[in-house]
């Protein structure tokens, strides 16, 4: 909390609110929606004060970003025949709407720290999960499409009682089906997974209900949202499962953002985050029981995701950076310029301030370490600068052990010297261009992936790593050049004799593609 909160909040010059007025000081409270309650409510502790104004944060742009965002985060894995987008023309007339998943919870969608797995997937839960002003879900969205369009629909929540299901299935032109996985924090424990999930499969039966409804209708649809891969294999390859759409939890416009996907009112442009695996065994291990000798240790050299595929030579189902589009794009006219010739090692840091010392006395009054009860009262579970214990004594001289001196032999290190290290890490290296063509026939947008492999004699174990992407929007025919930056950061190792990161002489290779395996372009470079 101290790094990632406090420090920044202070280099912001914002410091921490300290006033008489109300309007300077904090107008919610995390712990109670109550307007008024005690000045601690979790500790229930402090006098009755008010800790929530009820202040409406919205407004037209946090709105269009939820839904931007939601848009964008969905990926289509499959679309056999294109047979998404949804049209009547295309002969659907009638759809089949099933799956708990596309439904609301019966628990709502604002439960305790959104323990709840019962309906349409938002987020995931914990402590830092928060509350939705509304929710749409997606049956809501396709229902509201399809009387547009004169469809007619039918939905189902039966996960494991087939007999309606296969009824209706088999009436529909097309079914959607939706599915989920969930996972959050650890302290809530849900059908037995305690946090991160047990398994790789999907919740509520759910592989078992898209077979029998592909098994029925020619036209099934799956729309899958988890926090993570799920096994896609019992399904995948059935001749009617004509199309797969992949999202994590999209907040409240999760509905919304789906639905105009299918019908084509949004061109999906999402990439998978992670790698589907064919088989659950070349996933890395789930870990659920902890070895008496103590931790889990591993063979794996730090290689995740799609550099573990890539290293063991494992052919995913679906690649990490994977995901398709209503259209078509190209890439061309590679083009790698250097801007900075790169150096083995880094160059010497700035000098590093001078320490801060808050006091020149070397003794102070050990009075002034006791917690100042005559001044306030501690509230129960805070943690604070002073010592509980009265019985402290001071001594005047500490003896050192032998051979210690105050004089230091003490060189800054090279790796330091700026936030986020030495600022030469920052330094612009090369400047990758690329040009992207829209060849189909609907606007869209491409998202350009940057990889870069590393000498052999670098000591880096992995094939190649991804260090840079970019989502351009372009219109049929037209071409958009997209500039990625290599930084020497991107092409630095760890050297851990020498504490520092190093550019290895050799042959980089750049390459720029669509996924982490549809490499479409490759050049490199020669580093001495």
């Amino acid at each position: 909390m101290v790094s990632r909160i406090l420090a920044p909040l202070f280099y912001v010059g914002a410091g921490l609110p300290n006033s008489d007025h109300e309007e300077d000081i904090p107008n919610f409270s995390s712990w109670t929606f109550h307007t008024y309650d005690q000045e601690f409510p979790f500790q229930s502790f402090g006098p009755i004060k008010q800790t929530n104004y009820h202040i409406d944060s919205r407004d037209d742009f946090t709105e269009w970003t939820a839904l931007e965002v939601a848009r964008e985060a969905i990926v289509l894995l499959k679309n056999d025949g294109h047979n998404l987008p949804i049209s009547e023309t295309d002969g659907v007339r009638r759809l089949l709407i099933a799956g708990l998943a596309a439904g609301p919870d019966p628990q709502g969608f604002n439960t305790k720290d959104q323990k709840s797995a019962d309906g349409a997937l938002f987020t995931g839960w914990g402590s830092a999960s928060v509350n939705a002003p509304f929710d749409i879900t997606p049956f809501e969205s396709i229902a509201q499409y399809a009387r547009e369009r004169n469809m007619v629909y039918d939905y189902t929540s039966d996960q494991y009682d087939f007999d309606h299901v296969d009824d209706v299935a088999e009436y529909a032109d097309m079914s959607i089906v939706f599915a989920m996985a969930d996972s959050g924090e650890g302290y809530i424990e849900v059908d037995r997974n305690y946090g991160d999930r047990k398994n790789v499969s999907l919740w509520q039966n759910s592989e078992e209900l898209i077979t029998h409804i592909a098994n029925r209708c020619r036209k099934t649809v799956v729309v899958i949202t988890s926090t993570g891969p799920v096994d896609l294999e019992p399904f995948i390859d059935h001749e009617n499962v004509i199309a797969v759409l992949y999202s994590a939890p999209l907040g409240q416009y999760f509905g919304r953002a789906i639905a105009e996907v299918l019908f084509g009112e949004v061109n999906p442009s999402g990439r998978l985050p992670f790698t589907i695996a064919r088989k659950e065994d070349q996933y890395v291990g789930i870990v659920d029981k902890i070895p008496i000798k103590g931790k889990p240790e591993d063979d794996l050299n730090r290689l995740l995701d799609y550099r573990y595929f890539d290293e063991n030579g494992i052919r995913p189902r679906y690649e990490f950076g994977y995901g398709l589009s209503y259209s078509k794009f190209s890439l061309s006219n590679l083009s790698i310029k250097e801007i900075l010739p790169p150096t083995t090692d880094l160059p010497l840091p700035p000098p590093y301030l001078d320490e801060y010392v808050f006091s020149e006395e070397k003794l102070r009054d050990v009075d002034d370490a006791l917690f100042p009860f005559s001044e306030f009262s501690p509230v129960p579970g805070f943690i604070y600068p002073y010592l509980y214990n009265e019985k402290i004594y001071s001594v005047n001289e500490y003896e050192y052990p032998e051979g210690y001196t105050e004089e230091e032999d003490y060189q800054e290190p090279l790796a330091g010297g700026g936030l986020g290290g030495n600022d030469a890490l920052w330094n612009v290296l090369y400047s990758v261009k690329v040009d992207i063509t829209n060849i189909g026939d609907v606007e869209g947008a491409f998202v350009a992936e940057l990889y870069i492999s590393y000498p052999n004699s670098g000591g880096l174990k992995t094939p190649r790593q991804l260090r840079g992407f970019d989502k351009v929007y372009v219109k049929p025919g037209n071409t958009v050049q997209v500039e990625f930056e290599i930084l020497r950061r991107d092409i630095s190792i760890w050297d851990t004799e020498e504490q520092s990161w190093i550019i290895t002489p050799g042959t980089y290779k750049i390459f720029v593609g669509s996924s982490s395996r549809r490499l479409e372009l490759a050049g490199e470079v020669e580093i001495l």
